[in-house]
């Protein structure tokens, strides 16, 4: 007595000054709507008359949800080559009261916490189907606030199905199929060496295919597949062994088709002819005129050469040489003609 006049105030942090936020006579109040901003401010109560001071403070404790989460990088989609390593940090701006951790989650299990930052590490990183989603969260009572990626792995080309040998028949058809995986889906070619370079024979994405009927020519040719996308390429060879009758070369496959000879000479017909397998082996058979036999005085060589001797008139005729291997045989012509 006399009443007091009574004041609220409160400080600014980039004031020394105090606010007052009420005043009055024997009593002050004062309606306070709180933000986050106001989160830990003193308020201080004086009540003064001519006899005095009095005072009390008390502080102010604002229960809110955290705000601003940032990743960095801020991708929605991160990108990484197989087996590489990568990080992304998150961070809270304001934690909010209670504090909420920062908190990486991969299927709704913790991986990583943090206070008001938290980093995720990310080792030799490998493909998977599956989507992988990696949540950063901060969570108290009031709310939760989270940013997410994916991740996507991208994988060098793998060929899981191409023969390291083929072998075939002669005009027998075979099924060629080469297949890869990777990501990106690899696109997959099969060629073959040509006098000018490779030649496309097919091409698919994951896998190609192409229907062979190979010919003698194409003993020992090499066929090639090739997986590539924008991580790298794969390739892998395979030699293409075909197995063939026989086939004339020399006299009997490129020259004349017909020997003339004198009366009492020996006559020499050779039989060259490759095949695969190489193992040959030769035969003679006179087949012209009709009914006659191969002279007596012949005689045949294991590398299939023929010889005549003392020839006669009597030996004019077609003579014919058959090379023989295990896939078959081929004949060949020559006319003998004695004058």
């Amino acid at each position: 007595n006399p009443p007091a006049m009574v004041s609220i105030s409160t400080s600014v942090t980039s004031s020394n000054n105090p606010i007052i936020v009420a005043q009055g006579r024997g009593q002050a109040s004062a309606n306070i709507v709180p933000t986050s901003a106001n989160n830990g401010n003193i308020y201080t109560c004086i009540a003064s008359n001519l006899l005095g001071t009095v005072r009390g403070t008390t502080k102010l404790n604002v229960l809110y949800p955290p705000t601003g989460l940032l990743l960095s990088p801020s991708n929605a989609i991160l990108t990484l080559r197989e087996n590489s390593t990568s990080r992304v940090n998150c961070t809270v701006q304001d934690r909010g009261n209670p504090p909420a951790n920062a908190t990486w989650m991969l299927n709704n299990q913790v991986i990583s916490v943090g206070t008001n930052s938290v980093q995720l590490q990310l080792t030799d990183v490998q493909y998977s189907s599956a989507t992988r989603e990696y949540i950063c969260q901060a969570k108290n009572q009031f709310n939760s606030i989270s940013q997410s990626f994916a991740l996507v792995v991208q994988t060098y080309p793998k060929i899981i199905s191409f023969p390291n040998t083929i072998t075939t028949t002669e005009n027998q058809n075979i099924n060629l199929t080469c297949s890869a995986v990777a990501f990106p889906l690899p696109n997959v070619i099969i060629s073959s060496q040509g006098n000018n370079g490779p030649i496309l024979n097919s091409q698919g994405i994951s896998t190609s295919s192409l229907i062979l009927q190979p010919s003698p020519s194409d003993n020992g040719k090499t066929l090639m597949c090739q997986a590539s996308n924008v991580i790298g390429t794969a390739s892998r060879a395979t030699q293409l062994t075909v197995l063939y009758r026989p086939l004339f070369a020399g006299v009997l496959g490129n020259g004349p088709t017909l020997v003339v000879a004198n009366p009492n000479y020996d006559i020499t017909l050779p039989c060259v002819a490759m095949g695969n397998p190489s193992n040959l082996t030769y035969s003679w058979i006179r087949v012209a005129p009709d009914g006659a036999s191969m002279p007596s005085n012949t005689t045949q060589f294991a590398n299939g050469t023929l010889l005549i001797r003392d020839a006669s008139i009597s030996y004019d005729g077609i003579y014919s040489c058959i090379a023989t291997n295990t896939i078959g045989n081929r004949s060949r012509n020559i006319a003998v003609r004695i004058t």
